[in-house]
């Protein structure tokens, strides 16, 4: 998720149970949108907005895709799983 800046909706594509209160569980086929890429810490947690239920947490980087529409929109997605 290399390129992708805050404001893009992300696609789900490996599901995450949460672990603690401060992070979202994820399902395949849900869509995240990225409030804040955690650059500074560099551990691989992002913060962002579950699509369906508006709960906000951290979620790891890797379980999940750029959107088609995020992808068009920013034409730049580099990450590991095709867009």
């Amino acid at each position: 998720m290399a390129n992708a800046p805050a404001g893009s909706i992300l696609l789900v594509v490996h599901d995450f149970i949460a672990r603690s209160a401060d992070e979202l569980s994820l399902a395949k086929g849900d869509r995240i949108e990225l409030i804040e890429r955690d650059d500074d810490f560099g551990d691989g947690w992002f913060l962002g907005r579950h699509m369906n239920n508006g709960n906000t947490g951290l979620f790891p980087e890797g379980r999940h895709t750029c959107s088609r529409s995020t992808y068009r929109s920013h034409q730049a997605c580099g990450m590991s799983f095709a867009c």
